[in-house]
């Protein structure tokens, strides 16, 4: 097993190896893969169950059950789903939620004329359907509230592991109902630093990151063409980057700080307005498919 260099395991001043890691997969349907290093399972001496953590998120939000084994599904309502055990990882999947949805009915506001009777255009709740539309945002919650749950291990992990390659991302989320009340941060490490500063130049835009924002979108919550121009991933100064979504108002992650201190080889970041789980996990996709796009070049380095 390899150690780090500092109490916990954080990435910003030190590379560490890999305890656990965030990839998007989007070819039979958008999804997260989940990866946790057994070394980092083993180092959870208590069931999660029974934490302060998991109790208070299932009070607050009216969270169905927490399946705490590792060996199966995971998490609230088992939504992180167990895939394999490969290469001293436990992986799980977690499909990207449909949340906004049209049902069968009639349109509460234009009553199925699909247009607005006081201006004659078309009936902006139901985007010209005609037909009802619905809400459900339970598997949302259950996805943030999960990594509420388990990101805080994450973040003060102390020890080491014996994957062959350092931690790219970390990431930490709190989940609450209401604005203002969750958030997205964490910590970006040196091959993601190195790459944004080296194989990019300040001001590119990433479409490969865009397209899968742009697609956890709209499998939540619908067509994202209106708000196509305000999906946004710009590569900044020293390795930093600046992500947008347009929901309900820019949510936002941007550097913790843009002055580059020299001790630094990673740096954390930060974000505005991602108090619900749609932004969170448009976020996250865009995180994961930066990590996926990293891990790639560095496996391609290795074999050339």
């Amino acid at each position: 097993m390899r150690e780090g260099n500092n109490g916990f395991m954080g990435i910003t001043y030190s590379d560490s190896p890999c305890w656990c890691e965030l990839l998007y997969a989007g070819n039979d349907y958008p999804a997260l893969i989940f990866r946790l290093h057994e070394d980092f399972i083993k180092s959870i001496d208590f069931d999660l169950r029974n934490s302060a953590v998991v109790k208070d998120l299932k009070s607050e939000l009216n969270l169905p059950e927490f399946m705490s084994d590792f060996n199966n599904d995971f998490g609230f309502n088992g939504v992180f789903k167990h895939i394999v055990k490969k290469d001293g990882f436990v992986e799980f999947l977690i499909k990207i939620p449909k949340i906004r949805f049209f049902v069968d009915e009639k349109c509460g506001i234009c009553s199925g004329s699909k247009q607005d009777s006081s201006t004659g255009l078309e009936c902006s709740f139901c985007e010209g359907t005609g037909r009802k539309l619905c809400q459900d945002w339970s598997t949302a919650f259950n996805i943030s509230a999960t990594f509420s749950a388990i990101t805080p291990l994450i973040k003060f992990y102390k020890r080491g592991s014996s994957a062959p390659f350092n931690q790219l991302l970390t990431f930490f989320t709190i989940t609450r109902k209401g604005l203002q009340g969750g958030s997205l941060s964490g910590e970006i490490g040196s091959s993601i630093r190195h790459w944004l500063d080296h194989e990019n130049k300040v001001g590119d835009e990433i479409p490969e990151i865009i397209s899968t924002m742009k697609t956890a979108y709209e499998v939540m919550l619908g067509s994202s063409q209106r708000y196509s121009r305000s999906f946004r991933f710009v590569v900044r100064e020293n390795g930093r980057f600046v992500a947008e979504c347009p929901i309900i108002g820019t949510c936002s992650v941007y550097p913790y700080s843009w002055e580059a201190d020299i001790r630094e080889i990673g740096y954390k970041f930060s974000s505005s307005n991602s108090d619900d789980p749609a932004r969170q996990i448009v976020m996250l996709v865009a995180l994961a498919t930066l990590s996926g796009m990293v891990k790639m070049s560095n496996s391609s380095k290795k074999t050339n």
